[in-house]
Formats: C-alpha cells, sequence, structure tokens
C-alpha cells in the first residue's frame, strides 16, 4: 500500500490499465481453455458396431444435460468404415471431436491424441479405476505413470455357440468344458461323406475363413500361458504359440482327427445362421446379428473351453472405450461426461446392446440365457493392445495357412510372426 500512496493519479491509472489487461488475459487464457465441468459445447463421436443401438447413449446424454445445466453435448455418429481415418484427418486440422470411442485395437495407434485424465479436478485416482474395473484394463487404460487414458463402456468376450438341434441328435446335453472333450464332440457332431466331403461341420475352426480368428488363436496362446505381447516390457511373448497354433489348424486339415472344417464354407457366422455347422465361437455382440439373420435358429452359448478342469480360467476380451482429445477445449468438462456416461448408467446401454460390463459392480447373474455365459467371463478376460487391426490379422492368417497347407513346421511359422509382429511395434518405441 506504501507503494501506491507514492503514486500521482496518472500512474495509478496506468498500473490500473495494466492490471486490468493482465486479468483479462489470464481469464481468456484459463477460461478460454476449459469452463470446469459445469459448462460447455461438447462434441462425442461414436463409431458403433454393426447392430449396437445408439439411443441409449442419447438417453445418458439427455440426462447428464439435465444434471449439468450449461454443457451440451452433441453426439455424433460416424460410419465404421472409415471413422478412423476420418478422426485422424479431423484432428489434425483441429477439427475434432472433444469425446471419441475407439476400439482396443486402436489405442496404442492413438494414445497421443488423448489427454491425460483430471484426476485431482475430478476426485478420481487411478486406484478408484482399478477397483471399480475388471483387471484386463488396469494395464492398457492407465499408464505407466499411473494415468487414465480412458474408459470402457463394455468388455465382451469369446464364448461358444452351439446348435441346439445338433445337440439334442447327438445326444450331447451341454457343451464340453475343456478342449479335450470339446474335440470329442466336434467328432460326433461332424458328418463326412464317402467322398471325404463335410456334409456338416462340427465347430467353424482351423483356418482364416473364421469370424474372430485372429481372437481365437490368441486366445488359445493365451490359455497356454503366454500373452502375445508385453506391453509394459515392449515384448513379444510367443514363445509357447506352436502347440495352440497346431490344435487349431487340426480342424481344417483332413488327415486329422479332429478334421471338421473347410475352405467350402463362405465364413463361420454364415455357416452357424445357415445350420451348416454345429458350433462357432463369437462374442455377446454377434447373438443379436445370429437372432436376424435367422429368427428360428435354435442356438444357445456356452463358456469358452479351457485347457484343463481346475485350471486358471482365460477368455479373451474386446472393448471400446471413450477418451478425450488432447485439443479440447474443455477437457475436464469432457472427462466429467466420459465418468458418468461409463457409471451406472451404462447399464441401459449394456442392456439394450446385451453386452457385458467392463464395471465390476455391475456384473451379476443375467436373466438373459443368452448373455449369461458372457457375464461370467468379464473378470478371467484378458487380451493383447495389436498394433493394428489389419496388420494382426495379417500376421495371423500367414501362420494359419502356412501350418494347414504345410509349407512351414509350427515352430517355424511362430518364429516368423514373431519378427512381423516385432517389426510391426517398432513403430511405437
Amino acid at each position: 500500500m506504501a507503494f501506491l500512496a507514492g503514486l500521482n493519479r496518472a500512474q495509478l491509472i496506468i498500473y490500473g490499465i495494466i492490471g486490468l489487461v493482465v486479468l483479462l488475459a489470464l481469464i481468456l487464457i484459463v477460461g478460454g481453455r476449459d469452463a470446469g465441468p459445469g459448462s460447455a459445447e461438447i462434441i462425442v463421436w461414436a463409431a458403433p458396431h454393426r447392430g449396437i443401438e445408439r439411443d441409449p447413449l442419447l438417453g445418458i446424454v439427455d440426462e447428464y444435460e439435465t444434471k449439468n445445466p450449461g454443457t451440451n453435448i452433441t453426439l455424433v455418429e460416424k460410419d465404421p468404415t472409415n471413422y478412423e481415418s476420418e478422426l485422424i484427418n479431423a484432428l489434425a486440422s483441429n477439427q475434432g471431436p472433444d469425446i471419441f470411442f475407439l476400439d482396443d485395437s486402436q489405442l496404442l495407434r492413438h494414445q497421443d491424441k488423448i489427454s491425460s485424465f483430471p484426476a485431482d479436478e475430478l476426485l478420481y485416482t487411478s486406484g478408484n479405476f482399478r477397483t471399480d474395473f475388471a483387471d484386463m484394463f488396469h494395464s492398457q487404460l492407465i499408464t505407466p505413470e499411473g494415468e487414465i487414458i480412458g474408459f470402457p463402456l463394455y468388455l465382451d468376450t469369446l464364448a461358444l455357440f452351439y446348435n441346439k438341434d445338433f445337440f439334442n441328435s447327438a445326444n450331447i446335453p451341454a457343451p464340453a468344458a475343456t478342449w479335450d472333450a470339446f474335440a470329442e464332440q466336434v467328432k460326433a457332431l461332424t458328418i463326412i461323406g464317402a467322398d471325404n466331403e463335410l456334409k456338416r461341420a462340427g465347430v467353424a475352426l482351423g483356418l482364416a475363413n473364421v469370424d474372430h480368428y485372429t481372437d481365437i488363436v490368441s486366445l488359445l496362446i493365451m490359455q497356454a500361458g503366454d500373452g502375445v505381447y508385453d506391453r509394459a516390457a515392449r515384448k513379444v511373448e510367443i514363445d509357447r504359440a506352436a502347440a495352440p497354433l497346431e490344435f487349431y489348424a487340426s480342424f481344417a486339415i483332413p488327415e486329422k482327427k479332429n478334421y471338421s472344417w473347410s475352405l467350402a464354407y463362405q465364413n463361420s457366422f454364415e455357416a452357424f445362421a445357415d445350420e451348416k455347422v454345429a458350433m462357432m465361437l463369437g462374442y455377446a455382440s454377434d447373438i443379436g446379428r445370429l437372432s436376424a439373420q435367422n429368427p428360428h435358429l435354435n442356438f444357445g452359448t456356452a463358456p469358452v473351453p479351457q485347457i484343463k478342469e481346475g485350471a486358471r480360467r482365460v477368455t479373451l476380451g474386446r472393448y471400446q472405450f471413450a477418451a478425450v482429445s488432447r485439443l479440447s477445449l474443455h477437457p475436464s468438462a469432457a472427462w466429467n461426461f466420459v465418468l458418468y456416461l461409463t457409471g451406472p448408467s451404462v447399464k441401459r446401454y449394456l442392456d439394450v446392446n446385451k453386452l457385458p460390463p467392463a464395471r465390476r459392480l455391475l456384473i451379476s447373474f443375467s436373466s438373459d440365457r443368452l448373455v449369461a455365459p458372457f457375464y461370467g467371463q468379464v473378470l478371467s478376460a484378458k487380451n493383447w493392445l495389436k498394433p493394428d487391426t489389419k496388420t494382426a490379422d495379417d500376421i495371423f492368417k500367414e501362420m494359419i495357412e502356412a501350418v494347414t497347407a504345410r509349407r512351414f513346421d509350427a515352430a517355424q511359422t511362430v518364429s516368423i510372426a514373431r519378427n512381423r509382429l516385432n517389426t510391426a511395434y517398432s513403430a511405437f518405441k
């Protein structure tokens, strides 16, 4: 105050103007960047998978806006076929959304576009995340530094689909719990003609015309004890992959006792819907598609087989997650909505779309007989972060074809695949 007392009127006016300018600049910098959780215009991009209803998301948006006056959220649905390229281009031109949804297979490629979750401001820590969500997410959506970079909407898992009429005709009461018993059921369900032509396939396995073939082979590798890719160590882990690969391929090699599938079939989904195959592996998200394609199909679902009874259960899961762009002008407000969207409110989205939850507290017995097995596998789910879907599919397809065509033995094939995967991951080191 003594300093101010020594100034004349003109000097006081000048210092007052300077102070006002500085104050306005601070307001513009802070206020323009983020108005906080309570007030903002938020753009959300989503690309729902085939058969997924978005109406429940709109309901959650309306509910959030009612509870948070001043926040307006616009949900933009994009075509999944070009969603990723459109998102990249939009972010590059600073015209992207505040929030975008990604598949787990897209995480590595786009992590640099995601802002870190403001844990202190929103009072939600990585410890809370670990408590709330299934274990699989802890090493994928929390960075080594402990920062949260996304929140999952659901956790879908691979399970067994089976034709009940075929099982009844073969006097098989229920699907097997282990792969050895499963192989015996496959033999009982497969019908082979005199010319060694498949009249009915026991299971859709063994080739790359099987939906989710990369995930199925990955599941077998993980059940054998490998992780496929260790993100923390940045290391490809497929040392034990030869035997799982041989087992998978055995269902498509005529000389093998497991033979039950061939290139004569278009793909596993179509064959199962058309009742040309007794079993296939699929996700909960396939249920609605199957029912729509063949409303009269009498099918059931069961947990995916394991290596042996009593072994630590392993299934493979995949998910979509919501993240906030680094370029968002309202990151706190955007993350606040993501936190709400993936909280207990997400249950309506899961129920309508028959998707298993990612949150532990939402995992309970499902009264829907087709969905129940998927709920029961959430906590035992694992997966690996792919360099990208196409690269992973190409490498796994080459492995499968090399073994079924006998170009290389399984060990040689795995060695080649390891080199290709290491090359693909080198872009992220």
